[in-house]
């Protein structure tokens, strides 16, 4: 059950009504990517990534739901070879408490959150985290099927288990399991491929749209077997 106290009084001397801030979709969308980006090193009032299109929709949306002044954009260099440059969105003072404190206990909210705000969040999940492939049955059937995976830290397995869990209750078969240091949520079903896209309208790895694969590690050819596979099963959806 949710009980977050009403108001808070922000380090800038400002006000956060949480209690309407943590009812809001977005404010769910923020602690996706601020989850799904997270090796357990970060704060979780932060998202760091390369894709400037996450990137720049994390500012937006924090700086609507409370003030710019309470955003923080920085660059870092990342060490590994041949590596982009990565932009660092940090949340201050009582805002960044907030969404921190929403974050570290989202395994235990995934069911208690309306259904606007639990899809939200697993939009972002898959946005910062996640991909769609094709497989392939056998050699000799070789009819693609879809492979939508979610994945998180190991540290974060009763998350995934608490995602996986509702995706099946809303009608979407998913499975859980944790492979090495990650925890994987897998949905491989033609129905829920098509329950998961006819909720989940991400910014980037939206197989309606293949432009937005680019800057992915998703082949172009690749891209093109999910558009025509999503064609088959939810057409225009």
């Amino acid at each position: 059950m949710l009980l977050p106290l009403l108001r808070r009084e922000s380090l800038f001397g400002k006000w956060i009504d949480e209690h309407r801030v943590s009812r809001e979709p977005e404010f769910w969308r923020l602690v996706g990517l601020a989850l799904g980006d997270n090796d357990g090193k970060r704060a979780l009032n932060t998202f760091c990534n390369t894709n400037d299109v996450l990137v720049e929709y994390f500012v937006d949306v924090a700086s609507r739901l409370f003030g710019e002044s309470f955003v923080e954009l920085s660059k870092k260099r990342d060490k590994r070879q041949s590596r982009k440059e990565l932009r660092v969105a940090r949340i201050l003072g009582t805002a960044g408490r907030i969404l921190a404190e929403y974050a570290s206990r989202a395994h235990d909210l995934v069911d208690d959150v309306d259904e606007d705000c639990f899809w939200q969040l697993v939009t972002s999940l898959y946005e910062s985290d996640g991909s769609i492939t094709v497989r392939y049955p056998s050699r000799d059937y070789a009819v693609p099927y879809p492979d939508i995976s979610i994945r998180l830290a190991a540290h974060q397995s009763k998350l995934a288990e608490a995602i996986s869990g509702r995706l099946t209750r809303e009608g979407i078969a998913a499975s859980f399991k944790i492979r090495s240091s990650v925890a994987e949520i897998r949905i491989t079903s033609t129905r829920g491929y098509e329950g998961f896209f006819t909720r989940v309208r991400p910014l980037i790895k939206d197989p309606r749209r293949p432009e937005t694969f680019r800057g992915t590690r998703t082949r172009d050819k690749t891209v093109e077997v999910i558009r025509e596979l999503h064609e088959r099963i939810a057409g225009s959806t």
